[in-house]
């Protein structure tokens, strides 16, 4: 009778070990980081995992600039299928972010431009032949500064005799100077002059922007990284999509 009891005891309790081995325990809870939208997006979700996309649709109003940083870093919007929205999207980095979103009405206030759109060069960008017979084109396009405001200028000429044809000065749209630095700072432009490069030949491509002590730095494709070009070709992609929605000045 005391060994049909404990045989009775010793299977009940490898029944509960049994039942407790066949219970799962939660999965630990994963790793989520805030985004601080600053009030501008209320309804959106502010935790996410790092690596998940983030994606912020923003009404498109006609008349309007938009500006969306995240950490201070220029986010470029893609439009909707419809064109109804704005689409910001990055990918969450392992810590918290802030999210800074602003737009304005660009038909509340039309400034006058200066005679003087030239003023203080920001940035400056030029690809001209090399290694040519005869006389060799240039096209030039620079952001400048004067008087508070921002502008494009478009420069065509001879290289060969140092001389510029034509000169057009355009309205910089809102942002410009942002999505410039934006791809500066991603290809490390400002290092580039401290290492030794992969030439392009063929042409050369020039490219200046204002170094941390607000004094400029002229990068070349003749010493540039391996990645150097794609650099050149955003920079000037952004400056060719600037000029075609720019408001013509003279």
């Amino acid at each position: 009778m005391k060994l049909k009891r404990a045989a009775l005891i010793l299977l009940a309790a490898a029944l509960a070990l049994g039942l407790c081995a066949c219970v799962k325990k939660p999965a630990p809870k994963a790793q989520t980081y805030k985004i601080d939208f600053g009030g501008s997006f209320s309804g959106e979700r502010d935790e996410y995992e790092a690596g998940e996309k983030v994606r912020i649709k923003v009404p498109l109003a006609t008349d309007t600039d938009y500006s969306f940083r995240v950490d201070g870093e220029y986010v470029s919007p893609e439009y909707s299928s419809s064109g109804a929205y704005l689409i910001y999207e990055f990918i969450m980095p392992d810590h918290d972010v802030t999210v800074e979103f602003s737009s304005r009405n660009s038909m509340v206030y039309v400034p006058v431009a200066p005679d003087d759109t030239e003023g203080t060069l920001l940035y400056d960008y030029y690809t001209t032949p090399t290694a040519i017979v005869g006389d060799a084109k240039y096209d030039e396009i620079t952001v400048n500064e004067s008087e508070g405001m921002l502008f494009i200028n478009v420069y065509s000429g001879s290289s060969t005799e140092g001389t510029t044809t034509s000169h057009k000065a355009y309205w910089a749209p809102y942002g410009l100077t942002d999505m410039l630095e934006w791809v500066v700072n991603g290809y490390k432009m400002a290092k580039w002059n401290s290492r030794d490069g992969v030439g392009m030949t063929g042409k050369l491509t020039v490219f200046k922007f204002p170094g941390a002590d607000g004094m400029l730095i002229r990068v070349t494709s003749e010493n540039m990284p391996e990645n150097g070009e794609d650099a050149f070709n955003e920079i000037y992609t952004i400056l060719s999509d600037a000029l075609s929605d720019a408001e013509f000045i003279r």
